[in-house]
């Protein structure tokens, strides 16, 4: 778990340096001089939060990330990260609905948790079976930044 939380930094960190890079910024000072900067901003990659770093990319940088072929696996990991991040894995209606409203998997159709949510405490550990997946979709997202 903890793994996949730092997969989802360095996803957060790629995001801000390669902007400050295209931003001929120096510095984080700089950054923050940035009016369309916002605290947290480039880990915001789901299309329905306000202030994302898709828009701030397109807008600011005219690159459009959805033409990254990895572009739904990295809005994958970063949701995943934040409920291994901030709940530990355990599953709340809010994860569920946005994790069905990305993927169109709907969580609590799953046989091993069907069978005990929202009854009992359910935590969420599939993702982590793809972790070797999300490494490389990490390197490939990056690779494919123009």
């Amino acid at each position: 778990m903890g793994t996949l939380v730092r997969l989802g930094t360095e996803i957060e960190n790629a995001l801000k340096y390669y902007y400050m890079e295209k931003k001929d910024y120096r510095d984080l000072i700089d950054l923050k001089r940035d009016i369309n900067f916002e605290k947290n901003i480039f880990q915001r990659i789901m299309p329905w939060t306000q202030n994302n770093v898709l828009d701030l990319y397109k807008v600011q940088l005219n690159i459009d990330l959805h033409n990254n072929s990895k572009l739904k696996n990295i809005q994958e990991l970063m949701l995943c990260r934040h409920l291994y991040a901030h709940n530990s894995g355990l599953l709340n209606d809010d994860f569920i609905s946005k994790y069905q409203r990305l993927t169109d998997v709907d969580v609590t159709k799953l046989p091993n948790i069907a069978a005990i949510y929202p009854a009992n405490d359910t935590y969420y550990f599939s993702p982590l079976n793809k972790l070797d997946n999300f490494i490389e979709d990490c390197r490939n997202f990056i690779r494919q930044l123009p």
